[in-house]
């Protein structure tokens, strides 16, 4: 009797613990198929299954302890063939939905071989339904054979995965060396980069009567819709915008790093599984760090500019820190942060960080008419740290007039966005009367007023003559997901706030601009390739995106021919800074 109970009590822990362990072996996996520039060691796949296996088996015990039909069965080993054949649905699944979800960030041979992975998963998954089937209808008891079955099963599962993510190694790429260019005499340009400023938003406040320069740049400058990859992640948009390549070889598909230190001594991990939050990972395996400007895997623009002897300077622009080597004037992003220890973020010069404070605007010093218009929420904070970029951005033209490219970035459209967006197109787009709504819509308009008067500013500070403004969004504006649908519905409340999302807008105003009727559809990895043809040098091959030839008249066309160099990544630096 006592011998009989230890056995069910075995059965039973077996029954609860192997599935959790399978899972966990199979995440571990999928996680280094989504992460190809980490090595496959049998030790890293071991110590993650492990680490991984911890709360996936305590999981499945419980579930084993509070479903009375399992726990009778499992004490049987009843209940192992089901739950390992769900272990092998539930890894070929989410094996084809990340490499479906990822088409844009994975390389196209990992994510081809992640396919094939979740195939042979599927395939042992038909199987392993197949045999428990029959033996749970006819009432038959799991012989030798069976059991071995579900063991080779088991084994081949973790055979194909590994065996496909070891076939999916990345080979290193050779880049062929390119000698320094000299480029025609090049316009001034400045790039004004606006997070959820697409044509879905800025086309609407244009004709709301306060937007005059706005409304004047869309008119007779030549527009651009750019696609937004799928799924629509805000980092990896940035790094096609400034790179022209794509997410998978950029390598940008976060703003945060992962430390995965139990894959491999100093490993990071680049993308999660779809479902797996940053804070639930943090929470299980480890910490992470905010990405810098060196985790780049693609030049940037900006880096590559002042390579080819045109003088850059960025203000505010995401990835900048720490400093690039090549950029003489960069004021980065986290010195521009509302918080104490943005002063100790180094500018280039150094010299920049006294104009940096003396420009500095807190929301108390906008006019009291403004303040009003915005309402009590933070609108009034994101427009004053845009007016901080545009002041710094003027003071930069005023003082380096021979700038051939400034990027000033402002990201305070896409705040004013986040809390007004949905109430904008309740009130205006879909021609609700609710209150709430349209007072979020008048906030969002006023804000759309104050952006107006931003850009125009800077258009009048460009000082030279062949001077152009590009407006660059790699992101418009979308209403709210279905979870604030939801809730929304539940409290009669409707939903004022968006996110960012779909298509954004290229906007290219001033000379050399060509006014098309309707907007070209284009992508944000060519705003790169299209800003080398406008300063009159080289396009490299390497890049992911096209130079956009339909913005531009055919007298411009052809005094400006194209012309294509192999890379720009192997371009020597400047000699000095």
């Amino acid at each position: 009797m006592a011998r009989s109970r230890y056995r069910s009590r075995v059965a039973f822990l077996c029954s609860a613990l192997l599935p959790g362990l399978l899972a966990a072996i199979h995440l571990a996996g999928l996680v280094l198929f989504l992460n190809p520039e980490l090595p496959l060691t049998a030790g890293g796949l071991t110590r993650a299954s492990l680490r991984f296996a911890l709360p996936l088996s305590l999981v499945s015990l419980l579930l084993h302890l509070l479903i009375p039909p399992l726990k009778r069965a499992a004490s049987k080993l009843l209940s192992l063939p089901w739950t390992l054949t769900a272990v092998f649905a539930a890894a070929a699944t989410g094996a084809a939905t990340n490499a479906s979800r990822f088409a844009f960030y994975l390389p196209p041979g990992v994510n081809e071989r992640l396919l094939r992975a979740a195939l042979w998963l599927g395939l042992a998954a038909l199987i392993g339904f197949y045999t428990a089937l029959l033996h749970s209808l006819h009432r038959r008891r799991y012989g030798q054979r069976s059991r071995a079955l579900y063991a080779v099963l088991v084994l081949l599962s973790i055979y194909a995965v590994v065996e496909r993510r070891h076939a999916a190694t990345l080979l290193p790429v050779t880049l062929p060396p390119v000698a320094r260019l000299t480029p025609a005499p090049p316009p001034q340009i400045v790039v004004v980069s606006l997070p959820g400023g697409g044509l879905e938003l800025l086309l609407p406040l244009a004709e709301q009567g306060q937007t005059l320069f706005l409304k004047s740049i869309l008119e007779t400058g030549a527009v651009a819709a750019l696609e937004a990859p799928t799924p629509f992640r805000t980092a990896p948009a940035w790094g096609s915008l400034i790179t022209g390549k794509l997410p998978f070889q950029h390598g940008v598909l976060s703003w945060h790093r992962q430390h995965a230190d139990v894959f491999a001594p100093g490993g990071e991990l680049r993308l999660l599984p779809w479902g797996f939050r940053d804070s639930l990972w943090r929470a299980t395996m480890g910490t992470s760090r905010a990405l810098q400007s060196g985790d780049l895997a693609a030049l940037p623009v900006w880096r590559v500019l002042p390579r080819l002897d045109l003088r850059t300077a960025l203000v505010g622009v995401p990835l900048a820190s720490p400093l690039p080597p090549e950029v003489r004037w960069v004021v980065p992003a986290e010195r521009l942060a509302a918080t104490p220890l943005a002063a100790d973020v180094p500018t280039s010069p150094p010299e920049l960080s006294a104009l940096v404070d003396l420009f500095r605007i807190v929301p108390a010093e906008l006019t009291p008419e403004v303040r009003a218009a915005l309402g009590p929420g933070p609108l009034a904070e994101a427009l004053a740290g845009d007016l901080w970029r545009r002041d710094l951005a003027r003071r930069l033209l005023v003082d380096r007039p021979e700038l051939d490219l400034l990027w000033v970035h402002l990201p305070g459209l896409a705040r004013a966005v986040e809390e007004t967006y949905g109430g904008f197109a309740g009130a205006l787009l879909e021609g609700r009367r609710n209150n709430r709504q349209r007072a979020a819509a008048r906030e969002l308009v006023a804000y759309g007023a104050e952006l107006d008067r931003i850009l125009a500013s800077l258009w009048e500070a460009i000082p030279r003559g062949d001077r152009l403004l590009l407006l660059v969004s790699p992101s418009g504006a979308d209403g709210p997901n279905r979870r604030e649908r939801f809730r929304a519905a539940i409290s009669q409340r409707p939903p004022l706030g968006g996110r960012l999302g779909g298509r954004g807008a290229l906007v290219l105003y001033g000379a050399g601009g060509r006014d098309r009727s309707e907007p070209l559809n284009a992508r944000g990895v060519d705003l790169v390739p299209t800003l080398y043809y406008l300063y009159g040098v080289p396009v490299p091959r390497d890049l992911d995106g096209r130079v956009l030839i339909e913005l531009f008249p055919p007298a411009f066309l052809a005094a400006r021919p194209l012309a294509f160099v192999p890379t720009y990544e192997t371009l020597p630096p400047p000699s000095g800074r």
